[in-house]
């Protein structure tokens, strides 16, 4: 019996919450961006410098370009998406954003 009160009490204030925008992000708009990346990919033997450039979409102040890896595979992110994927570590050396 308390556990139904409980369950009732929770949905009715977050049925509340929504309806209010309480728990919407008012402040999150997505923008659109152009980077470019100055990266080197390290292989076993020799090292590739890349120069490209990205069109992302963000939703902080600016598009911080960082790597990270999940499962062994390494790649670039930028704001919302991941760019160049390999097994290989994935050093940036400079961006600048474009946009």
């Amino acid at each position: 019996m308390i556990k139904q009160i409980i369950t009732v009490i929770f949905t009715f204030v977050f049925c509340v919450g929504i309806t209010f925008g309480i728990y919407s992000c008012t402040g999150c708009t997505s923008h659109e961006g152009i980077v470019k990346v100055n990266y080197s990919i390290i292989y076993p033997d020799t090292i590739i410098v890349k120069d490209s450039t990205f069109y992302v979409e963000y939703y902080s102040d600016k598009p911080t370009p960082f790597t990270s890896s999940y499962k062994g595979s390494n790649y670039i992110i930028i704001g919302s998406y991941e760019f160049e994927h390999t097994t290989c570590p994935i050093r940036i050396n400079s961006y600048k954003i474009i946009k």
